[in-house]
């Protein structure tokens, strides 16, 4: 099948280090703990994405944030979720930076329908992301917003040029600053339905509560251990 009739889904991943991941859970439960969690969960998330049907056809590619060494951190990456079928890695300062060019480097592959997906919402699914795909056909970009401001994907169908500059990341902000700079570049956005991040120990034990991924016993039995 060709890449323009295929969504490309860029899931962007941090290796699972103390002080490396999850920094505002790690204030409420420390920094091994989160960072435990946040190994458990990520793997089952991916295999999710890779292995379960979908009303489009998807592609996933795992992009990790390099610790120091790209080679090292591939590999790294790759000892923690096995089989995973496409790596790469993120490249630039900021986030805004990294972006950009995950979507530069995948429309010159000859994708032109690419979505950016964090790790932070395992109990998404690609059913879930399905009216933010939707979205995409009659939108230039399309976004998944969470309940604090942000957004849990990004979708488009053009090269992102000045989109993600002047961005106020991991702010209640950085959803209306990523709207407003879309609609200077004269860019049409729609929305898919809200959801939520697990930024706090709030949203994780609103995430046991719901039992919203399968695993939620074995995260439920990290967060109580001594």
């Amino acid at each position: 099948m060709d890449p323009k009739d295929r969504i490309r889904l860029v899931v962007f991943a941090k290796l699972p280090k103390e002080g490396f991941v999850k920094s505002r859970l790690a204030q409420s439960i420390g920094e091994r703990k989160a960072c435990e969690l946040y190994r458990t969960w990520v793997p089952p998330f991916i295999d999710h994405l890779l292995h379960n049907p979908s009303e489009f056809s998807v592609e996933v590619t795992l992009a990790v944030e390099p610790d120091w060494n790209a080679e090292d951190s591939l590999r790294e990456a790759q000892e923690w979720i096995p089989g995973a079928v496409d790596w790469t890695v993120q490249v630039g300062d900021g986030l805004g930076e990294r972006l950009t060019n995950a979507f530069e480097d995948q429309f010159n592959q000859g994708w032109n329908r690419v979505f950016a997906l964090g790790t932070d919402s395992p109990h998404l699914s690609l059913q879930s992301l399905s009216p933010c795909f939707r979205c995409l056909e009659k939108s230039d970009i399309a976004l998944g917003p969470t309940e604090d401001g942000g957004y849990y994907t990004i979708g488009m169908k053009r090269r992102p040029g000045k989109l993600f500059r002047n961005i106020r990341w991991s702010t209640e902000y950085t959803l209306a600053d990523t709207k407003k700079s879309a609609q200077n570049l004269g860019l049409s956005v729609g929305t898919g339905p809200i959801s939520y991040d697990l930024d706090t120990l709030e949203d994780l034990n609103r995430l046991l509560r719901e039992r919203a991924v399968d695993n939620w016993r074995e995260l439920d039995a990290i967060l109580k251990k001594d």
